[in-house]
């Protein structure tokens, strides 16, 4: 059986700063470093600043496209 994965991305759901702030705390939570950085990349791309670049942020599917 073949599974069709399709583009999801939490970027497009981080609408207000509740929604990143409690996206950013969920993270943390985990304890796990990558997971931390990524939340916070996400949370960069979502406020459309220039901060995934100063945070060595890996592209995503949506920026290449």
């Amino acid at each position: 059986m073949t599974v069709k994965v399709g583009h999801w991305s939490a970027v497009e759901f981080l609408e207000t700063e509740q929604d990143m702030k409690a996206y950013l705390d969920e993270a943390a939570a985990t304890g796990d470093p990558a997971l931390i950085k990524a939340a916070q990349c996400d949370v960069a791309k979502a406020r459309s600043t220039d901060r995934p670049v100063r945070l060595n942020c890996p592209p995503t599917v949506a920026d290449l496209t």
